[in-house]
């Protein structure tokens, strides 16, 4: 009699992993870490033909490339795999021994716990930088972001080497621009400029140029009025593109006129647009007609011209600096 075990097309094997990784690595781990090493775990040693790459990776667990990447960078760093980094520039991975890991560290009870999530993202907004971030974020979510999500979003700057302003942005461009109030849809479109190497302000107003230039004009205008925490109504919007499309200016030429607020409390779109619309109408249409035909007047006083100071006649007399000098000596003792 011969006994038969039936044999199926799927893997219905077991895998083991140490109660190390389960109790210790992977409560305080991201959840796509832990998709990526168990993955690669259970096939660390196939003894089949199939290569798993990281690419195969992100595409079996529906990941991005850049995802997988860190995942291993997190993995090394926490003493769990080794990168054997080869001549074209790809690596093998080799899974260390989490039993030697806590025997060279003399045991669990010399580990130095890590801080917890809650405790990093209370350290993280004692920045006035990462605060006026989650400002933003939540304007343009409509609501205050759970702190799971502030921690999601926090992984990206060091994940995907976004600073706060980017992150803000990509808020700003995924619910203002492309109307999706969702962190996920967000987190990737930062991985899409992270997966283009995209990494300043400029460069991603550059890519979203190719698609709505409109829109990158709107956030540089506001960028140098330092109004870009404000939100922006409609007809606003339509002021800023008026400048380009119908007067036919130049950003230069926009930016002199913006450069004009400087001295003002209260910067303005509209303001900008009331000097704007002088420009045109005394024709200028470059930066050296403005020094041509915007001069301020210098001031004069007209002998015997009316003004509101009692028992004082206007004068036409050019004084030196000297007797300037000499004139307020004068006041000042007549004040004590």
């Amino acid at each position: 009699m011969k006994f038969t075990t039936e044999k199926t097309e799927i893997d219905l094997g077991t895998t083991k992993i140490e109660n190390i990784f389960i109790e210790d690595f992977m409560p305080v781990a991201d959840g796509d870490f832990v998709k990526v090493y168990l993955y690669a775990f259970k096939h660390k040693d196939s003894q089949s033909d199939f290569e798993l790459t990281n690419e195969i990776l992100a595409t079996n667990l529906g990941l991005h490339l850049a995802d997988v990447e860190a995942a291993w960078t997190y993995w090394e760093a926490e003493g769990l795999i080794k990168k054997y980094i080869k001549v074209d520039g790809t690596y093998d991975i080799e899974f260390l021994s989490m039993r030697n890991y806590y025997i060279e560290n003399m045991g669990p009870q010399a580990r130095i716990p890590d801080p917890s999530p809650t405790d990093n993202l209370v350290a993280q907004m004692e920045s006035d930088q990462i605060r006026s971030m989650f400002n933003e974020v939540d304007y343009h979510m409509r609501r205050t972001t759970t702190p799971t999500e502030k921690m999601e979003i926090l992984s990206w700057i060091t994940n995907y080497n976004m600073g706060p302003d980017m992150i803000s942005l990509a808020f700003e461009y995924c619910t203002e621009k492309k109307k999706k109030i969702s962190v996920n849809y967000v987190r990737a479109v930062v991985v899409s400029w992270y997966d283009k190497g995209l990494s300043t302000i400029e460069e991603i107003e550059e890519e979203i140029k190719k698609s709505d230039e409109k829109y990158v004009r709107k956030n540089q205008v506001l960028r140098k009025l330092g109004l870009q925490y404000r939100a922006v109504s409609e007809p606003e919007i339509e002021l800023i593109n008026s400048w380009y499309d119908q007067f036919n200016y130049e950003e230069d030429l926009i930016d002199q006129a913006i450069k004009r607020t400087a001295n003002i409390q209260k910067p303005s779109i509209n303001y900008v647009n009331s000097i704007l619309t002088k420009w045109r109408k005394m024709g200028i249409k470059t930066s050296a007609d403005i020094e041509e035909k915007d001069v301020k007047p210098k001031a004069t006083y007209k002998p015997g011209a009316s003004n509101n100071f009692n028992n004082f006649q206007g004068q036409s007399k050019d004084y030196t600096e000297d007797e300037l000098n000499e004139l307020a000596k004068t006041i000042r003792k007549r004040r004590r």
